[in-house]
């Protein structure tokens, strides 16, 4: 995956459960993955960028 190799530290995955309002959100550093409704995956990127400070 070129976000992995050029380092990109969150990956946000449109897939099936869109239709639900649900993305896929990997945290590269720590190989986890959780799913997170879209309306608030902007939030939870800025609190794991700004915990990662």
């Amino acid at each position: 995956k070129d976000a992995d190799l050029i380092g990109i530290p969150y990956r946000i995955t449109i897939g099936k459960k869109i239709t639900d309002g649900m993305v896929e959100l990997f945290e590269r550093s720590t190989k986890k993955t959780e799913e997170v409704k879209l309306a608030d995956v902007v939030e939870r990127v800025q609190k794991l960028a700004l915990a990662g400070l």
